[in-house]
């Protein structure tokens, strides 16, 4: 039955299958970070998005694609642990201080922005950097492996 709808159409009147390029700038910031919890592994997220195609993917839908790479980030090893209740407090602050000054400098020059991580704790400089740019108008998707936000 649907071979014979599509038989006797033109194809000109397919096109709402296409799918619609994108337009504008985004940005890509890394933040290979595993200091918000007590397994390791979050720290790939970064590196394995990017091998799995990402930004290919993203130039493919009609985005300029800026890779700003990833952030210097401490490891367990080198950290401060500092009190046992709030475990790299420190250390997560600081990078989620840096975090929030590139993407709220990227949310000022107009570009989408996508932060590759997997430690939740990188929420604190996503989302404080995009509000602080937007001056709180802020809509926010968050993907995460799990149900628990």
């Amino acid at each position: 039955m649907w071979c014979g709808v599509f038989k006797n159409m033109a194809l000109d009147n397919l096109s709402f299958l296409e799918r619609p390029k994108l337009k504008g700038e985004a940005t890509i910031i890394g933040v290979p970070l595993d200091l918000g919890k007590d397994a390791e592994g979050t720290a790939e997220g970064p590196k394995t998005f990017r091998e799995a195609g990402l930004i290919e993917t993203m130039k493919g839908i009609g985005l300029d694609v800026h890779d700003l790479g990833d952030l210097d980030v401490p490891d367990k090893e080198t950290a401060d642990i500092g009190a046992v209740k709030l475990k790299y407090l420190d250390p997560i602050v600081k990078v989620c201080d840096e975090l929030a000054h590139h993407v709220s400098g990227e949310v000022n020059l107009g570009r989408k922005v996508i932060v590759l991580g997997g430690d939740n704790s990188i929420s604190i400089g996503s989302v404080s950097g995009a509000s602080t740019a937007l001056k709180g108008d802020l809509g926010l998707i968050w993907i995460d492996s799990h149900a628990d936000i």
